[in-house]
């Protein structure tokens, strides 16, 4: 099975966090990402009052880097996990 490299950039309004990750599935614009059992990437509520995580809002490719650039926006009601993201890149 092909696996795609994707960027995954969380924007909050104080910067955003970064994951470079390997999937079998090409992104797509409201599609949700997310992990089951208990290290959570997401914690608190999405403006949706749900208990999901926020849908992708933008996708693009990056030619230089091979790789998909994927961003989620984020209110302030959601907080991110620490352990699963690489990078924080304050504004």
């Amino acid at each position: 099975m092909a696996k795609y490299r994707w960027l995954l950039m969380v924007v909050a309004e104080n910067g955003r966090y970064e994951k470079a990750i390997e999937l079998p599935v090409v992104p797509q614009v409201g599609m949700t990402v997310f992990r089951g059992g208990t290290q959570l990437m997401w914690i608190g509520e999405c403006s949706d009052d749900s208990n999901a995580a926020p849908p992708i809002t933008k996708v693009g490719y990056n030619l230089d880097e091979d790789q998909f650039e994927v961003e989620i926006l984020i209110n302030h009601e959601v907080h991110l996990e620490s352990t699963f993201w690489d990078e924080f890149i304050p504004l």
